[in-house]
């Protein structure tokens, strides 16, 4: 039987000239470096998979993070704040292969991921492992992908095969008012619902 985990999330860009804005709690969160230098410290529980974590996750990046002080806006249940990324230059992020978060289960799972975008267009390739890889050909291939200019939401698919790590990539942004005229791009997810089986 289906178990639906919602947790509140927002993302966006990022660019070679950062502009952070919105900045929330600085509560003290897991970073993707500290994922790829040791092991998670989310409990692994028997029974239905429900969220242990979220990071950040930008791999082209020097720290391979994108803002982690603001991923505990993204798992606080209010839709009044984000975890967002620097805005970009352009829509594709200046050649990056994304940015983005992985979400890491309390056990191996499959089912569906339901996303909703507070911008559009967006692009987005959603990836299943049982780890945090450095990079994301690491990752293997999308287990889900799906672009549009016109829906704020779309379901994901989570492959066939149970894993723990569950990567959400922004592979293209939209145009957002908060950033400046010279990185005009940063893409948002507002909401994630896992229906892990």
């Amino acid at each position: 039987m289906a178990v639906v985990i919602t947790v509140a999330i927002w993302a966006s860009s990022r660019t070679d000239d950062p502009v952070a804005s919105g900045l929330g709690p600085t509560d003290s969160v897991t970073t993707v470096a500290d994922d790829l230098t040791a092991e998670s410290t989310g409990a692994v529980v028997a029974g239905p998979a429900t969220i242990a974590n979220v990071v950040s996750y930008d791999p082209d990046g020097e720290d391979l993070t994108e803002l982690p002080e603001l991923v505990p806006n993204a798992i606080d249940g209010s839709e009044g704040t984000s975890w967002q990324t620097v805005c970009y230059s352009n829509k594709y992020m200046g050649g990056k292969a994304g940015v983005g978060l992985v979400v890491e289960l309390s056990s191996a799972a499959t089912g569906s991921m339901d996303l909703t975008f507070g911008a559009k267009p967006w692009a987005v390739q959603i990836y299943a492992a049982d780890s945090i890889p450095a990079s994301v050909a690491e990752w293997g291939a999308p287990v889900d992908k799906r672009f549009s200019t016109e829906k704020l939401s779309a379901t994901f698919d989570l492959g066939a095969v149970p894993h723990t790590h569950i990567l959400i990539l922004l592979t293209e942004l939209a145009p957002d008012p908060g950033c400046s005229a010279n990185v005009p791009f940063r893409g948002r997810i507002s909401e994630i619902s896992i229906t892990p089986t």
